[in-house]
């Protein structure tokens, strides 16, 4: 996987992520803001596959693999958190 998604792009993807599952665990918004997880995970690995699709890259011409190992521990930290705020809300409830 070669990184197609830029800085700018990967920071909105990853804030409407976390916006969407944070709406949907909240009850605004219902099950529909788990499509969250979608821009969540592209932003995390700069990798969306429709870009490759489409042959978009929003990343520099020097854009290189991001680095897997931080992408694996930045999502690992944001799937805790999503966990531990889905059993906060379970508990509240």
């Amino acid at each position: 996987m070669k990184a197609n998604v830029g800085t700018i792009d990967r920071t909105l993807r990853i804030v409407a992520g976390l916006l969407l599952i944070g709406l949907s665990l909240s009850g605004v918004i219902g099950v529909w803001g788990w499509i969250g997880l979608v821009p969540l995970a592209t932003g995390i690995f700069r990798f969306c596959p429709v870009y490759t699709l489409l042959g978009i890259k929003s990343c520099q011409s020097t854009c290189s693999g991001y680095s897997r190992v931080c992408g694996r521990v930045m999502a690992i930290q944001i799937f805790r958190f999503v966990m531990n705020r889905s059993a906060a809300g379970a508990a509240e409830a």
